[in-house]
């Protein structure tokens, strides 16, 4: 199987897409990354691993929606319409642009995700629902089985009925009872309770902790050139080491 990762971002997110990419590929954490941009050429120089894809031109969510003008853009919504933008793919991890990689996350590649149509973090804080609701700043897409109708369904949502976090709220209504719950150090958010303690964070998700490009955990891959991160990678990450 091949470890395939993708982030999403408007230009002002490229350089925090860069960022966040070293992380993980610094930790053998993909294969294959994929960045869908707003533009036919990358402003900075990229290994041959990651791949850009501008989806500037989308047709899936018409600028009258009624989610399209939310502070997330178009490119936040656009991820649920991967199942067709990647026909060729059945599997794929999809990271914000503020989450850090800091340990091995070969767990994750290795998840059963077959009767499931994502895996994600639960959002635990949110008491006033009467069932789980989930994070999707990292989230492992079973885009096989989204093919079923699902992925449709949820695009047509977001583009009728206006939801307070967009995609979010579309897919844990959509998907609700067939999304896996993953460990919430997978996605260590402020939102998660009990907090994650400082160092157990195998990815952590900077959601409410801005601006997160000050933080050591971003400025320590952020010095890191292509060259270091690559040499790595080649090891199997630190781990090996």
């Amino acid at each position: 199987m091949t470890r395939t990762a993708l982030y999403a971002g408007t230009r002002n997110l490229y350089h925090d897409m860069v960022v966040c990419a070293k992380s993980l590929l610094y930790h053998d954490g993909a294969d294959q990354v994929y960045f869908l941009t707003e533009d036919d050429t990358f402003p900075e120089d990229l290994p041959e691993c990651i791949s850009t894809i501008n989806v500037s031109g989308q047709q899936y969510f018409p600028h009258t929606g009624p989610n399209y003008h939310s502070r997330w853009t178009y490119m936040v919504l656009i991820r649920t319409a991967l199942p067709f933008i990647f026909p060729e793919l059945d599997r794929l991890l999809v990271l914000d642009c503020d989450t850090i990689v800091n340990k091995d996350i070969s767990f994750l590649w290795n998840v059963d995700i077959s009767d499931y149509y994502y895996a994600m973090v639960e959002e635990k804080q949110i008491t006033n629902r009467t069932h789980p609701y989930y994070n999707f700043g990292v989230a492992i897409h079973n885009l096989a089985k989204l093919r079923d109708g699902t992925a449709d369904v949820i695009i047509r949502t977001i583009n009728t009925v206006q939801l307070p976090y967009c995609e979010q709220d579309a897919v844990n209504s959509v998907c609700r009872k067939h999304i896996l719950e993953l460990p919430p150090e997978y996605n260590a958010t402020f939102f998660n309770v009990p907090r994650i303690p400082d160092g157990q964070e195998v990815i952590k998700h900077y959601a409410a902790w801005r601006p997160f490009n000050t933080k050591p955990g971003y400025t320590t891959y952020d010095a890191l050139t292509w060259e270091q991160v690559m040499s790595m990678k080649e090891k199997g990450g630190p781990r090996n080491e």
